[in-house]
């Protein structure tokens, strides 16, 4: 096989590659949201009702990473794993489809550099 036909081989598996990972993204960030909606909302609330705790009876507003500590430890064990696993996921997606989009640049560099080549002989 020539060195082109390597490298449009080379790009269609990392298309279809991107193509699987952007369809995970896509999935994963579906079942995200309904799930991050209610996290932030709950924290927003729970935030509020210590705010109004302080107000009323001068009680300590704790920082906002003692806030969230907190709240966290009042929300349900599988609504936290599973907000905290599918954000790992989405970063984990994030970052194999920017490293892949890297190696199809890449490679569309080498094609171009074989099409000057390829011209610059005929």
């Amino acid at each position: 096989m020539t060195d082109v036909a390597k490298e449009i081989d080379a790009l269609g598996r990392y298309a279809r590659r991107l193509d699987e990972l952007s369809k995970a993204q896509a999935s994963t960030l579906e079942t995200l949201e309904p799930i991050e909606h209610r996290y932030v909302s709950e924290l927003s609330a729970f935030e509020g009702a210590l705010w109004k705790a302080h107000l009323v009876d001068g009680s300590h507003f704790p920082s906002e990473r003692v806030r969230i500590a907190l709240y966290q430890a009042e929300l349900p064990k599988d609504l936290f794993a599973a907000y905290v696993t599918l954000r790992a996921l989405n970063r984990r997606l994030e970052k194999e489809i920017s490293h892949l989009k890297s190696q199809i640049d890449a490679r569309r560099s080498i094609l171009s550099a074989l099409k000057l080549e390829m011209e610059a002989t005929t």
